[in-house]
């Protein structure tokens, strides 16, 4: 089984020293991402996660009674929307 990590903040978490090895990812991804300034719901923070997915990395985000997987995908797939009669 795999392990998991809890975090407030996930952008913030990352460059934190030694937490991305915690999750064994390349020490390359902390370099990578440490100068981009977190804006916790907007691109930047899209960008640091976009290094992370794409070394290996995931996110699992809470939203009320909903969850949102984020995790390197070959192609994305969106929810069709409901078709009106």
């Amino acid at each position: 089984m795999g392990e998991s990590r809890f975090m407030d903040g996930h952008a913030d978490w990352a460059k934190e020293p030694g937490n991305l090895a915690s999750n064994r990812l390349p020490e390359a991804v902390q370099e990578a991402i440490q100068d981009i300034p977190n804006d916790y719901a907007g691109e930047n923070r899209k960008k640091i996660l976009l290094v992370e997915i794409a070394a290996g990395g995931l996110s699992l985000r809470g939203h009320s009674d909903e969850a949102a997987i984020e995790f390197p995908a070959l192609k994305v797939y969106s929810k069709p929307k409901p078709r009106r009669r």
